[in-house]
């Protein structure tokens, strides 16, 4: 009996220390990808992920790290296909004031809520600054007016949403709905449904 126990605990604490240095590896990741290179500190995003791999133990996570967590609903102009691409893509990108290059961030911030079930207030954290951007940016040499989230199991608005799968109600916003200074919607918001 003494030794079906010994031997049940060292398994489990293999196992415990294979999980362990899997999220160990998965942040370090994050960070050697996202960190700053001028300021010298993490963005809030290689925060907000690793908190969310810490805490969840991103289940889709195996051995080959977060190169192997793939994007759902992704599209084919996206130029990404993995969370770890994903992660590079973003930081690659350069300072924009185009309407287009801000929505594929908003697009690209939503893809990785969905790859990693972010929940939505870490969500919010990350695309707090990239709507903040956008806001400030201009279409067609008008300035943007409004800029509305969509939430999850909203009802479908086709007047303010691009859906991109059947359904009625939202299962996965992937862009955001962007507004002129008179109201009038510029920029639809895509959303997967169900």
């Amino acid at each position: 009996m003494t030794a079906v126990a010994l031997c049940s605990w060292i398994v489990l604490l293999a196992a415990a220390l294979m999980l362990a240095s899997r999220i160990g590896a998965a942040q370090q990741r994050v960070r050697t990808l996202v960190f700053s290179d001028q300021e010298g500190e993490a963005l809030p995003l290689a925060d907000v992920v690793c908190a969310h791999v810490d805490a969840t133990i991103v289940g889709n996570v195996d051995h080959a790290g977060l190169s192997a967590v793939p994007i759902p609903f992704r599209e084919s102009q996206d130029p990404y296909r993995t969370v770890d691409d994903l992660l590079a893509w973003l930081v690659r990108q350069e300072p924009t004031t185009t309407l287009k290059d801000h929505e594929r961030r908003v697009r690209a911030v939503y893809h990785l809520e969905a790859a990693l079930d972010l929940p939505p207030h870490a969500t919010q954290r990350i695309l707090s600054p990239v709507i903040d951007d956008l806001r400030a940016a201009r279409y067609m040499d008008r300035p943007v007016g409004d800029v509305s989230l969509v939430t999850r199991n909203a009802l479908v608005d086709r007047r303010t949403m691009w859906p991109m799968t059947a359904g009625t109600r939202v299962r996965q916003p992937l862009g955001v709905v962007v507004k002129d200074t008179e109201g009038t919607v510029v920029s639809k918001a895509r959303v997967a449904c169900q």
